[in-house]
């Protein structure tokens, strides 16, 4: 449900990454289950403001763990970094992204280009 339908290659990723961890805009959490990272959650800050992604390892999709995973990233991040409000925006086609984002406290504000935009305050 990435925002480009394109596959990205591995070596363009690798670079965007090895930029990424070292970025002060970005603050990144895993999530681990019994020993094993099964996801990852990003904020990309600016502005007072963050952005909030998740990436769930497939393998633990489907198990209601998203919601607890991206409210486990908020509570650290709201602790960690001062910012005004977190958003989110989800693909409308993507009904688990919404239902997770909604059992996190975020409220849609409007819906453009096939993106549903949300905040948190």
């Amino acid at each position: 449900m990435f925002r480009c339908p394109d596959p990205v290659p591995w070596e363009s990723h690798a670079q965007w990454y090895q930029k990424a961890v070292h970025d002060p805009g970005k603050a990144f959490y895993v999530a681990v289950l019994q020993g094993e990272p099964i996801g990852v959650v990003r904020f990309d800050i600016r502005d007072g403001r963050a952005e909030i992604s998740i990436n769930l390892n497939p393998d633990f999709r489907g198990r209601s763990l998203s919601p607890k995973v991206m409210q486990a990233a908020i509570d650290r991040f709201i602790i960690e970094h001062s910012v005004r409000q977190i958003t989110a925006e989800v693909k409308v086609i993507n009904a688990a992204s919404i239902s997770c984002v909604l059992a996190c406290g975020f409220r849609p504000t409007c819906e453009r280009d096939g993106m549903i935009h949300y905040i948190r305050n």
